[in-house]
């Protein structure tokens, strides 16, 4: 019985998938609670937030490139079935 591909794709696209999403995430909360913390005045707070905020959007849409390029890049997805050579 042949094996049958995992439709979700690479297992490794995935982790790394999750684990960019998970960064881009703790970035975000840096950016909510870091300005707060480090008392800055309200420019520098509002400066800081936004550069992490677009820090972790940026980490997000690389996320879905990255996994979109491990996904075409595995040779299991590729073979579709049986090679037939004479």
């Amino acid at each position: 019985m042949p094996q049958q591909s995992n439709p979700s794709g690479n297992p490794s696209a995935n982790i790394m998938f999750f684990v960019m999403l998970f960064s881009a995430a703790m970035i975000a909360a840096l950016g909510t609670v870091l300005p707060g913390m480090l008392e800055f005045d309200d420019e520098t707070g509002l400066v800081l937030r936004w550069v992490l905020y677009a820090v972790a959007i940026g980490d997000v849409i690389i996320a879905f490139w990255l996994r979109n390029k491990l996904r075409k890049a595995d040779p299991a997805a590729r073979n579709s079935g049986t090679i037939q050579r004479q």
